[in-house]
């Protein structure tokens, strides 16, 4: 029996002491949501006005631009075809018809372009910062959280419901070593240390877009 109660002791003595389970070598885990810092940082609220304010521009342009084609339409209705007027109004217009379409060709893809760049500066400084707050909280790895709301199960196939499903990479937390605040504090005092200035995207092509109106006057 002593022995028995030797042996059990020293058991428990060898568990308690071992490397594999000692607290200090228990690896130190959060867990941080990158969308979700990502839609709370100022820089990303900033670069949102930007990007309205330049897209409200752009489809006042757009539609500046469309009355133009349309006023030339209607005048071309008032012009006796095979005139010289009409064939001036005609060209004129499906010029401009040209010029417009591929002006709204390069200018959404000069947007797309400025917007995928900022997207990436963005994760990356998301990336550092998480980096620098776990470093100061001496933490070794931080797990992505990525939530996913599921809609009305009657909105979606099997496919689309597998798809979300495989998005949830994390089943439970409790939210006691999520980080996003602190990621985000940090991410928020280093933007305001550079002044409030968003990142800078490549220099783009111009994006003028075609202007003047035709001036011929018909004849019926």
């Amino acid at each position: 029996m002593n022995r028995v109660w030797i042996a059990a002791l020293a058991l428990v003595l060898m568990l308690t002491f071992s490397p594999a389970v000692r607290a200090e070598d228990m690896p130190h885990i959060a867990t941080a949501n990158p969308g979700k810092i990502f839609n709370e940082m100022q820089e990303t609220k900033d670069l949102k006005e930007q990007l309205d304010a330049t897209s409200k521009e752009l489809g006042n342009q757009l539609n500046a631009q469309e009355q133009t084609l349309k006023g030339l339409q209607d005048r071309l209705k008032q012009l006796a075809p095979g005139t010289q007027q009409y064939n001036d109004t005609r060209k004129e217009l499906i010029q401009k018809a040209v010029e417009l379409d591929t002006w709204k060709k390069v200018s959404q893809a000069q947007l797309q372009d400025q917007q995928k760049y900022q997207m990436k500066s963005l994760f990356d400084k998301i990336t550092e910062a998480t980096r620098s707050v776990a470093m100061t909280q001496k933490l070794d790895i931080v797990f992505t959280e990525t939530n996913v709301d599921f809609p009305d199960m009657d909105q979606i196939n099997v496919d689309q419901l597998r798809a979300l499903i495989n998005q949830r990479n994390i089943l439970f937390s409790s939210g006691k070593y999520d980080i996003s605040a602190q990621v985000t504090a940090k991410l928020d005092a280093d933007y305001k240390s550079r002044g409030m200035a968003p990142p800078t995207p490549p220099t783009p092509a111009p994006t003028t877009p075609p202007t003047g109106t035709g001036t011929g006057t018909g004849n019926k």
